[in-house]
């Protein structure tokens, strides 16, 4: 447990360090975690359609594992050690007018694949819509400070769930996946590139 409680440390002050993160070779205006879409918990992967590609009902592991290596603080991490973080992955089939998660929700990333959700404060307020290839919630998953906003369907499709408390269970029990994890979370710290393929 007190390892758990160290990686968790660990991961609140590199996510403090961040500031901004951005996905190598996409334009900047689309993947600034600045302004707005940050302030809604909202990074951007791609906009190439490969991840709607993917979407299905019933994800194959290798489908998870391909959808993973877009995220980039997964980007580093061999394949090995993708296959056992892709299998505690969940597929969401998300359902126009409903609701993917409460404000209440247990921290987690969410990546969609398809669909879009709108995004805000239960009060109401701004909305932020988030679309294939959003990723939600990265930085609180990071942090484990709650996102404190829900998210409506708007327009139906899959989206993949990563619960945090899973998250750091997998880490406790592979450090391999923990070292990779880190290396990759502090290469997007820096701005550096993962290379192509891994």
């Amino acid at each position: 447990m007190k390892f758990l409680y160290i990686a968790g440390a660990l991961l609140a002050a590199a996510v403090a360090g961040c500031g901004t993160l951005s996905v190598p070779g996409t334009p900047e205006t689309a993947t600034s975690l600045n302004g707005f879409r940050a302030s809604h918990g909202l990074s951007q992967l791609s906009t190439d359609g490969t991840l709607t590609a993917l979407a299905s009902e019933h994800l194959r592991l290798v489908d998870k594992i391909l959808a993973l290596q877009r995220v980039p603080v997964f980007a580093r991490i061999a394949a090995d050690e993708m296959g056992a973080l892709a299998a505690i992955v969940r597929s969401v089939v998300m359902t126009t007018g409903t609701s993917l998660f409460p404000e209440s929700a247990p921290v987690a990333l969410w990546v969609i694949l398809s669909g879009e959700v709108s995004l805000g404060a239960p009060s109401g307020g701004d909305q932020v819509v988030a679309k294939a290839g959003d990723i939600i919630g990265s930085l609180s998953m990071l942090s484990g400070q709650p996102l404190g906003k829900k998210a409506d369907v708007v327009r139906g499709g899959i989206a993949l769930r990563l619960d945090r408390d899973d998250l750091f269970d997998l880490l406790g029990e592979r450090p391999e996946l923990l070292r990779q994890f880190f290396e990759g979370m502090f290469r997007i710290r820096d701005g550096v590139p993962a290379p192509a393929g891994v």
